[in-house]
């Protein structure tokens, strides 16, 4: 309902709604607001079968028509002033090309500010924001006012993004089930062209489920880390390839977890977070080894041809 609640001129914008072979009731959801609110563009777009994030994100942008394309996922909730805010953003720097905005989770819950945390340290890190420390060892990301520049980051954070973006990059890898918004960075990073992180829109985010779904999040986020390396090599990721990187795999997650507790609102939290952060990264590593026993079992053995003999 976010997309359609903005402090924006109704027929100043279009909303494209890509259900990617749901079974839920999307369809006659979307069908009933459209029938009682004519001011609004709606589109409705569906796949017959689930064809992954990539395809649904290639159909909304085929489907669109406007100068700017802004990719939000079902569990985003947009600020009424987002679409004012962005124009004013792209209008101030007419070389930004694409903007993400601030992500933070819906409500106070314990998973949600844990998924949270998760999220952020990669993306702050990702945008080398600086941090000041606080208590013993806790640490804390410093406010940011500028929008940050950011090279070879995700395209996600309800990004909006020029058209011309789109059409001169190609479409989103459909044979990326997982990853194709970082494959799509690291395609602009190319070119050098950034992703601006603009913190005067805060986004908030649905966290689904408890710790199993959690889990299973995280375990196919280290699955299709393994597949983009194997897509990507400049992509940075430790793969269980040798001996000593294996190793490293098995270890990693200890540290891992607790450098993104260190962000922690405080002590309490920091001990309370750290088990639960702990089999977050055991599970995204456990999916980096199950998305190499995947791509090794996908090749193709074939015998060498052998040179026999005339007359053999």
């Amino acid at each position: 309902m976010s997309l359609v609640e903005q402090e924006y001129p109704p027929g100043g914008y279009e909303v494209v709604v890509v259900d990617d072979g749901s079974t839920d009731e999307t369809e006659s959801v979307v069908r009933q607001f459209v029938s009682g609110n004519t001011g609004h563009k709606v589109l409705y777009v569906r796949h017959e079968r689930n064809m992954g994030v990539a395809s649904a994100r290639n159909s909304g942008i085929e489907r669109s028509s406007g100068g700017f394309i802004a990719v939000v996922a079902d569990d985003y909730v947009l600020p009424r002033d987002y679409l004012r805010k962005a124009e004013s953003f792209f209008a101030s720097r007419s070389d930004a090309y694409v903007m993400a905005c601030r992500i933070v989770g819906e409500d106070g819950s314990f998973f949600s500010r844990l998924n949270q945390l998760y999220f952020n340290y990669s993306i702050y890190n990702a945008y080398r924001v600086p941090y000041t420390t606080h208590g013993l060892f806790l640490r804390r990301f410093i406010d940011i006012g500028e929008p940050l520049m950011g090279f070879g980051v995700s395209l996600s954070g309800a990004a909006l993004v020029r058209r011309g973006v789109y059409e001169a990059f190609g479409p989103y890898d459909v044979d990326l089930r997982i990853g194709e918004d970082t494959e799509y960075g690291f395609r602009l990073a190319g070119k050098k062209i950034p992703i601006y992180l603009n913190p005067s829109i805060v986004v908030l985010h649905k966290h689904k489920g408890g710790l199993f779904k959690s889990l299973l999040q995280k375990f196919e986020y280290g699955r299709g880390a393994y597949r983009f390396k194997m897509h990507c090599p400049a992509f940075t990721l430790v793969v269980p390839d040798s001996m000593i990187n294996s190793l490293i795999c098995i270890i990693r997650p200890f540290p891992d977890a607790v450098a993104r507790c260190m962000f922690a609102g405080g002590m309490p939290e920091f001990f309370a977070f750290l088990p639960f952060m702990l089999l977050f990264t055991l599970a995204y590593n456990i999916g980096v080894f199950y998305g190499a026993l995947e791509f090794m079992a996908s090749i193709e053995f074939r015998p060498r041809d052998t040179q026999h003999p005339r007359g053999v």
